[in-house]
């Protein structure tokens, strides 16, 4: 116990109370606020590189055809001005032009201002936090033993919350804090980060009280530490052990099982590329395969080439399914690379002799005859999505 009994730890006591307010609001800010000054423009910055205007005519024809914002770029027929006879901008002057309109749709849809209401929320719920563990905890570790600090004390102990909810608030603050420093780190801070950081925070005291009486229904105890813990662990995992405890205290039967994570079998996606792929709703192979590229670039901070390659794969998996990581001996990964291979076979002297001998020790490897394989390669480089991927790729 902190020992505080004559009038000049009054104001000690007061100066540590704002001391541990402001050092709970801003050290989540701080990661949050580097990120929206350094790391969103240099995110920004590293996808604009990788444009041309070769990228953005074929995005364009593809996901926005009737979009009246790229007309300045458009003759009356719909075809681009560029490749019009007797155009007369150089190549810089052009993809100037490009560049510029092409920075003005990036932010209109994915700029700064996606982030002013996370950020809000976020600091409003870091002070709610500040105030809830200011006035809880302090006078849990104090002895105050003058009239002044005992009425100091009593004026700041608005709330009585109990241990376990207390301990796991500050897991979920310590997790939340940790993950923010990250993301900052690697530029990985999309807004839906930030808003589930607040939600994570202010669900974690309900779910403090819910988990302690979930635990006492099962005669099971909780101490401090594991709560603090438990503040660590995904909402999705504590809410799918409350929902089993619910299940099989009310009879509901039993609970369908949890299925696997289908986007983990395509090669480069990881547990941390799921999850972001997960937060922007993208959770089945089908639905990566038709998703807009530049759009997963820009909402899951991922390099273009990696999203151009991840929905290349998605694509060919439609088509060929679990045995699609057999032909990677091949190099044929996804859908660019079978287009690459399909437009071989379309040539003539060695180029078509070489893609033919791989189209044979393909059909092998699937167990099924040439012919029959070079259908299903023939359906993925016809498919309007494999298009603008092989555009886009070469």
């Amino acid at each position: 116990m902190i020992d505080i009994g004559d009038s000049v730890s009054l104001y000690l006591y007061m100066i540590v109370s704002v001391i541990l307010f402001f050092a709970i609001v801003l050290l989540p800010l701080i990661p949050v606020t580097r990120f929206t000054v350094y790391g969103w423009g240099e995110r920004r910055n590293e996808i604009l590189q990788k444009i041309d205007p070769d990228v953005i005519e074929a995005y364009v024809d593809r996901f926005m055809p009737v979009s009246s914002f790229w007309d300045v770029l458009r003759d009356p027929s719909g075809g681009w001005e560029r490749h019009k006879p007797g155009f007369s901008g150089g190549f810089f002057e052009t993809r100037d032009v490009y560049l510029n309109l092409f920075s003005k749709h990036y932010d209109s849809f994915y700029g700064m201002n996606r982030y002013k209401l996370p950020i809000f929320l976020l600091g409003y719920t870091l002070i709610a936090v500040a105030i809830t563990i200011t006035a809880t905890v302090l006078p849990r570790i104090t002895n105050a033993e003058t009239d002044a600090i005992i009425a100091f004390v009593d004026a700041i102990s608005v709330f009585d919350l109990p241990p376990i909810v207390i301990s796991s608030l500050c897991g979920s603050y310590i997790w939340v804090t940790y993950d923010l420093i990250a993301r900052a780190h690697r530029r990985d801070m999309p807004p839906t980060a930030i808003t589930r950081a607040a939600v994570r925070i202010i669900v974690f005291i309900p779910v403090g009280y819910a988990f302690s009486e979930a635990l006492s229904a099962l005669n099971l105890s909780i101490d401090n530490a594991i709560a603090i813990c438990l503040g660590a662990f995904p909402l999705e995992s504590v809410f799918r052990f409350m929902r089993r405890i619910v299940t099989v205290n009310l009879g509901l039967g039993r609970q369908a099982r949890d299925e696997s994570d289908e986007l983990q079998n395509l090669q480069g996606i990881d547990v941390n590329i799921s999850e972001r792929l997960h937060d922007e709703g993208i959770t089945t192979i089908l639905q990566l395969a038709y998703s807009n590229p530049i759009d997963i670039s820009m909402r899951c901070n991922l390099s273009f080439s990696t999203a151009i390659d991840i929905v290349g794969q998605a694509l060919a998996w439609l088509y060929i399914g679990e045995k699609l990581p057999l032909l990677y001996k091949l190099g044929l990964r996804g859908a660019q690379e079978i287009g690459g291979l399909v437009d071989d076979l379309k040539a003539t002297g060695s180029l078509r002799k070489a893609a033919q001998l791989t189209l044979n020790e393909a059909a092998i490897i699937m167990g099924v005859s040439p012919t029959a394989l070079y259908g299903t390669l023939k359906a993925i480089d016809d498919d309007p999505y494999a298009n603008f991927l092989f555009t886009v790729w070469y």
